[in-house]
């Protein structure tokens, strides 16, 4: 019985390998030419070179003394300076094989950023494919999501880009929600997991998440009073649970933080907090480098950070999606994780017919702790990027269906051959990038200051002085 159930699972594993191939073909080319060249170029000598050295200290602390991770070589004599920022232990984990086999920490980076693009996408397949059983749907919904206009803005960001695992947070709640006996459980183990990784992957998306979870339980909650469901109300209940345990899992990690503020209280003032929210003409703007829209929508472009406009086409098929005659509760769930995310990325205050109305972001800046280290709420606009990608994979489904009404059965693989290709095409042109790299690191032939450090250990002050004339 255990071989045939493995057998099972592992021929349905396999007719997923098409799908994750396209990412990874998408994922080299839309980033291209960043694959060409992975052990000496990232995509800019800013944020990615700080990933890279977190990246590297995680090995190098796993390796040579574990239990002083936190305390890394930078902001000597301070105690969790690693905790400064994202610890990245997800994306370590992710490519562990990679720093055992070479060390390099700009080489993990770099397949950190396309291992990002790549599970992002497919982790949104595997939830709309859960849902309507449409492998296209799938498909394009994941690309749609992993390369949306207002996520190539971040390539610098791997905290940010790191998205696989709200989609995947969502499949396992459905799952939890809709089986029963050991399945359930199964599910809600699944669940602990996803949300547990999450937490190792990045604060803000932890935070989001946790946003995401109190919004869709909210809408749970809501059908299972509605409908008198007991089953439902208690599945919620055993998600609670398991998002409980895996948040119990996280404290090891998520102290240091705490250390950290009680420390030095540090903490995103309200006026920091403004600054950086979101405004209306923000979900029109795209970053500069957008090949296809730059030009159209340029006048609204602020900053990276505010530059949130998701691309037409999954807009498009989000609203068909809401249209479908099937998934009732599910276009409910991903329409309150837009509607909250947006919401969300205003900040504390939002504009109503020209007056200043408060909004719910305050509840959980001084309710939830830990919120306050939270500096960009307008990066709240890629967490509807999760509900638009669910609604817009309904939206394809419900048009193949609509099609094959028409179609006759002997055409409908062709057919969705071609649906797929221009989908793809489509989604590909709006997520194209202007990618212009830095020069080459001399990894292999480092200055002999380095070698001279590395021979006579002892703290020591770097002073990054710009460029040009100090």
């Amino acid at each position: 019985m255990m071989r045939a159930y493995f057998d099972s699972n592992g021929r349905r594993a396999i007719r997923h390998l098409p799908a994750l191939a396209i990412f990874i073909i998408l994922s080299l080319l839309l980033t291209w030419p960043l694959a060409r060249d992975m052990r000496h170029v990232l995509y800019s000598w800013g944020d990615p070179v700080f990933q890279a050295w977190t990246i590297a200290w995680n090995w190098h602390a796993v390796t040579t003394s574990p239990g002083d991770i936190f305390n890394a070589n930078v902001f000597y004599p301070w105690r969790n300076t690693l905790a400064y920022s994202d610890h990245l232990f997800g994306q370590t984990l992710l490519v562990l094989p990679v720093l055992a086999l070479t060390g390099e920490g700009i080489l993990a980076d770099n397949i950190s950023v396309l291992l990002a693009f790549i599970l992002s996408g497919f982790a949104m397949y595997l939830l709309v494919f859960d849902m309507t059983g449409n492998r296209v749907a799938g498909i394009l919904a994941g690309v749609a999501y992993a390369f949306a206009p207002s996520r190539m803005a971040h390539l610098e960001h791997l905290h940010l880009l790191s998205m696989q695992w709200p989609p995947l947070i969502l499949l396992c709640l459905r799952r939890v929600t809709i089986s029963t006996g050991a399945s359930r459980r199964w599910w809600a183990g699944g669940l602990a997991a996803a949300f547990f990784m999450q937490g190792l992957s990045g604060v803000y998306f932890l935070y989001f998440s946790v946003v995401v979870l109190v919004i869709v339980g909210g809408v749970y909650f809501l059908f299972a009073l509605i409908g008198r469901e007991r089953q439902l109300a208690q599945s919620i209940a055993l998600a609670g649970g398991a998002c409980a345990l895996a948040g119990g899992l996280l404290i090891p990690t998520l102290w240091p933080y705490q250390q950290v503020h009680n420390d030095l209280g540090i903490e995103r003032e309200m006026a920091e907090v403004n600054f950086w929210s979101a405004k209306r003409s923000d979900y029109l703007a795209v970053w500069s480098d957008n090949r296809l829209y730059n030009s159209l929508l340029d006048d609204h472009f602020r900053h990276i950070e505010q530059a949130l406009f998701p691309g037409l086409a999954i807009i498009i098929l989000a609203g068909v999606g809401l249209t479908h005659s099937r998934f009732r509760r599910e276009k409910w769930i991903l329409l309150a994780i837009v509607a909250g995310a947006i919401v969300l990325s205003f900040g504390f205050t939002g504009t109503i017919f020209v007056r200043d109305v408060p909004l719910p972001y305050r509840i959980f800046y001084e309710g939830l702790p830990g919120f306050k280290a939270i500096r960009v709420p307008a990066r709240f606009g890629l967490v509807a990027l999760i509900g638009l990608g669910g609604l817009a994979g309904l939206g394809i489904d419900r048009l193949w269906r609509d099609a094959c009404n028409r179609i006759p059965p002997r055409r409908q693989v062709a057919s969705g051959v071609v649906a797929l290709g221009f989908g793809l095409t489509v989604l590909g042109l709006e997520a194209l990038t202007i990618m212009e790299l830095p020069d080459p690191l001399p990894v292999d032939d480092p200055p002999p200051a380095y070698a001279w450090m590395a021979a006579h250990p002892a703290p020591t002050i770097e002073l990054p002085m710009g460029e040009g004339d100090v």
